[in-house]
């Protein structure tokens, strides 16, 4: 007896679900995208890896990550996104809504940005456990002097990972990176970090350093973005050295009237504050 052999080829007609809107399943994250509507939650179900996936949603949305990894290409669009749920998203995100004002925020999630542009307006928040960390270059947005803001909480970070910031206006994501970064860290309106940018922004790290009262001298000190600033009468152009407890600082610029100086390298902390002449042999002021 004999038997002809057939090779059969059978599709899986039950793809697995990866995410839900609403009660609706799909078997794609793309395919739930495109679906959404403004404020959905988008739930994932299981981990999902499309890394060729490239969508363009116009639509606010929640992404709920319910403790899993996802990957995906590039997400386009013109409106608010939040990453929620406990697990990772890998991703790029483009924001190219330059006259508008979207807020992205990270809830308790690991947001992956490879190589991402958020030129809205709006606020860029991490709160309760965030962690963003940036796999490629970034552009920011928001050119107005109040376009661009940044907010981490005391849970939450912000790994610059070597990576290149650039933006519409330097001067104010410089400032907003700035209350951000580490003591001993410093970046300039041309967004370069000092001395590298491998460095991670927290609210925990930018933990102020304090002095203990004002100068008893005629000298009014305050903090500006970074610097100490120092204003007295009649200050002659020159070097001044400020010494906090065991740590110096030597004069950044001067202008006749306030001497300032860049706090680099000094640890968080509370100190007492001396301004002196170039050779330390006079006191121009000091705190009690």
């Amino acid at each position: 007896t004999s038997f002809d052999t057939y090779t059969l080829d059978i599709e899986n007609s039950n793809p697995t679900n990866v995410c839900s809107i609403n009660g609706k399943n799909y078997t794609t994250l793309a395919a739930a995208l495109e679906a959404a509507q403004s404020g959905d939650e988008i739930i994932v179900l299981n981990d999902i890896d499309e890394e060729e996936g490239n969508v363009d949603v116009n639509k606010s949305f929640t992404l709920n990550t319910n403790n899993h990894t996802v990957t995906f290409g590039i997400i386009h669009g013109m409106a608010s996104r939040t990453i929620t749920g406990g697990g990772v998203l890998n991703t790029a995100l483009e924001n190219s809504n330059t006259n508008g004002s979207n807020t992205l925020t990270i809830d308790n999630a690991t947001l992956n940005l490879n190589g991402s542009q958020w030129m809205a307006k709006g606020l860029i928040s991490l709160v309760n456990g965030a962690s963003v960390t940036l796999t490629s270059e970034i552009f920011l947005g928001g050119g107005d002097e109040d376009g661009f803001n940044l907010s981490i909480d005391e849970t939450s970070s912000f790994n610059i990972n070597g990576q290149s910031i650039s933006g519409y206006n330097a001067t104010r994501i410089a400032a907003q990176i700035g209350q951000y970064l580490p003591r001993g860290y410093t970046v300039s309106d041309d967004l370069v970090f000092s001395p590298d940018a491998n460095v991670t922004l927290s609210a925990q790290s930018a933990d102020p350093i304090t002095y203990t009262a004002e100068a008893v001298t005629t000298c009014f000190n305050e903090w500006n973005e970074g610097e100490f600033v120092v204003t007295a009468s009649d200050v002659v152009e020159g070097s001044y050295v400020m010494t906090f407890g065991e740590y110096e600082l030597t004069t950044q610029r001067t202008d006749g009237v306030e001497i300032y100086f860049e706090l680099k390298n000094i640890p968080a902390g509370t100190y007492n504050v001396t301004v002196w002449n170039s050779d330390k042999t006079e006191q121009l002021c000091t705190s009690t």
